[in-house]
């Protein structure tokens, strides 16, 4: 209990001091007072801390304009973490809300519209700490909604010397290699939590800074809180189960051939033979790339 009340006190002294003196920007968010779910979900943990990230990545590794958005970090009280688009977890908590005031969905719609869409992941990453495993929630364009397993990787991190200050905070650098790119991280030893964004983690301290080798995908803090309200940690219920090979393979069939993709997806669509040849194959860049 009482490590907990030293995270708490580092955490909430980061969040002030940061947010003061205008380095770290809270994004903001819902109070779920009320646990109302208005999906069939799947609830694993509650919310002690919720970490932001500002995260850019560029789909065209041949020519790589980086897109900004945001993504979120939800670190639960039993252990469980959830990762996913900022914008994405925005529309869940409107959904819940409007649930909650007995409003109905569409409600939300329009607030929606001018949320900025994610560019890293189309779904939900939650990490079982008990089964040491990633449960991942996909929706690949034009396709079913499909979760699988991934086991957590055990990253083999180099510790190096040097430091920096990151958002006003203090900084030890750190060197990876996860599945087809190498990783430079930052984390910051006076925040005592083993986490990252996506699936990076495994440090002696929270990571607040990470980006591969080549600057095609990085995450950097834009704001930390403790969190005092309930705020889940969950997945959807009545998602296909596949594989993760399977899912990603019809993701890069679907960039490939992004014509094929929609006629095989059930969808009825009229055009002329010379509207579906100007549809073009789309680069692909992933984040994972093995």
């Amino acid at each position: 209990m009482e490590v907990r009340k030293i995270i708490f006190i580092l955490l909430l002294l980061g969040y002030s001091f940061g947010y003061g003196m205008g380095q770290v920007r809270v994004v903001g968010g819902v109070d779920l007072s009320h646990p109302t779910d208005s999906a069939k979900v799947n609830i694993y943990d509650t919310a002690a801390y919720r970490v932001y990230y500002t995260t850019y990545h560029c789909s065209d590794s041949s020519n790589c304009l980086l897109k900004e958005s945001y993504s979120i970090l939800l670190i639960g009280n039993k252990g469980y973490t959830q990762f996913m688009d900022y914008s994405s977890f925005r529309r869940d908590s409107m959904v819940v809300a409007a649930a909650r005031n007995g409003e109905p969905e569409s409600s939300f719609l329009l607030k929606a519209m001018g949320l900025k869409s994610g560019n890293v992941l189309d779904g939900i990453l939650l990490y079982n700490p008990n089964s040491n495993e990633f449960i991942v929630q996909e929706e690949p364009p034009f396709s079913s909604r499909f979760q699988y397993v991934d086991d957590r990787a055990d990253l083999e991190w180099t510790l190096g010397e040097r430091d920096t200050i990151v958002s006003g905070i203090e900084c030890k650098m750190a060197t990876t290699h996860f599945r087809g790119r190498g990783y430079v991280a930052w984390y910051a030893p006076e925040i005592p939590l083993s986490y990252g964004p996506y699936k990076f983690g495994g440090l002696p301290g929270l990571i607040l800074s990470i980006y591969d080798t080549k600057r095609q995908c990085e995450f950097t803090i834009a704001g930390l809180e403790p969190v005092n309200y309930y705020d889940r940690l969950y997945t959807y219920q009545e998602y296909d189960h596949e594989t993760r090979e399977n899912v990603h393979k019809m993701i890069r069939n679907y960039y490939a051939d992004p014509a094929s993709g929609i006629k095989n997806s059930g969808l009825t669509i009229t055009m002329s033979d010379e509207d579906w040849a100007s549809i073009k194959p789309k680069p692909y860049n992933p984040i994972e790339l093995e």
